[in-house]
């Protein structure tokens, strides 16, 4: 069982709830994640999981995004459309 909890700034709550077990991060994003486990461990907690998860390219060959979808710039299969 999983509990799912978005970050709202780029440490949410992770810096400060020790009850997280894993963090799931793009490469884009990776870094902060490990910022999060420094800090954790500076405060005596334990450090997260970091599970890492490749982009997705849509065929334009630039990663698939909710921004790009919303903007009609490609579809949520990664078809280009314009």
């Amino acid at each position: 069982n999983f509990i799912i909890v978005p970050l709202d700034d780029p440490y949410g709550t992770t810096i400060y709830d020790g009850s997280f077990d894993a963090i799931v991060v793009s490469e884009e994003t990776e870094p902060t994640a490990v910022e999060i486990n420094e800090i954790r461990i500076s405060k005596g907690m334990k450090p997260i999981d970091i599970v890492v998860v490749s982009f997705v390219l849509a065929y334009d060959g630039i990663p698939i995004s909710s921004t790009r979808i919303r903007r009609g710039e490609i579809t949520k299969n990664g078809d280009i459309l314009g």
